[in-house]
């Protein structure tokens, strides 16, 4: 599953000396450019850009953005920071850097409905993600916006009850697999969120969720990143702006 390694390597890659670029771009800008430059780049029509949905409001907000400290367990002494942008329903950008970082030390990825790219660290051109990668990515995607959300956006249908693992909810994705989220009881946030490709096997895993009060109700405060039962990052939420 080669995403669940690509964020090894991406805490590698923002690490090294990269490229000077111009001053960060908007999320729209980025999209702008990922459309040109993938149009030269992929002679597959699959490249052509879906348009997302009109934007539409959860709780009375358009969208928010996150800002955490992320801490890789691969380098320790490397601490980063990462940038998650939403804009409902279906539209999301992550740029990730190291902390101090020079321009080009970056990389983003982000989603227009169903389509996802990833613009390296260094790179004036985004890649989009295609088949099995493309499902991965927007689960990666996905799960985070769940998490921040919890109850609100997907429609959460408790699965199971069972007295040792306490409660399980699940909600299927359009794009392909399903989330889940076990909590101790039907009405307490979750500790861990889950997301599981389509033939039903598990992805990755959000774990120890600390929970803190918003405008909005309860949102994460703390998570670790699991993925294939190996701690990617422990990442610390600092604000949330909608």
């Amino acid at each position: 599953r080669s995403l669940q390694l690509s964020l090894f390597t991406l805490c590698a890659a923002c690490g090294r000396e990269a490229a000077q670029q111009d001053a960060e771009l908007t999320m729209r800008a980025e999209e702008t450019r990922a459309i040109e430059e993938g149009s030269s780049a992929h002679e597959s029509p699959e490249s052509t850009l879906i348009p997302p949905p009109r934007r539409q409001s959860i709780l009375g907000v358009y969208g928010f953005t996150a800002r955490s400290n992320i801490q890789f367990e691969a380098m320790p002494n490397s601490p980063h920071q990462l940038s998650a942008t939403y804009a409902f329903p279906d539209r999301a950008r992550w740029y990730i850097e190291p902390a101090n970082a020079k321009r080009g030390q970056r990389s983003v990825r982000y989603r227009s409905g169903p389509q996802a790219w990833e613009l390296p660290p260094g790179s004036s051109e985004a890649a989009q993600y295609q088949g099995e990668q493309a499902v991965q990515a927007l689960l990666q995607l996905e799960l985070r916006r769940a998490a921040m959300l919890w109850p609100h956006g997907l429609n959460w249908k408790l699965s199971s009850t069972d007295g040792a693992d306490g409660v399980r909810h699940r909600a299927e994705l359009v794009t392909g697999g399903h989330l889940s989220a076990r909590s101790s009881t039907a009405d307490t946030p979750p500790s861990s969120f889950f997301s599981h490709l389509p033939d039903g096997s598990a992805f990755e895993e959000l774990r120890d969720l600390e929970w803190t009060d918003s405008p909005f109700g309860p949102r994460p405060a703390n998570w670790r990143l699991v993925s294939g039962d190996i701690v990617v990052w422990t990442e610390s939420i600092k604000s949330v702006d909608t």
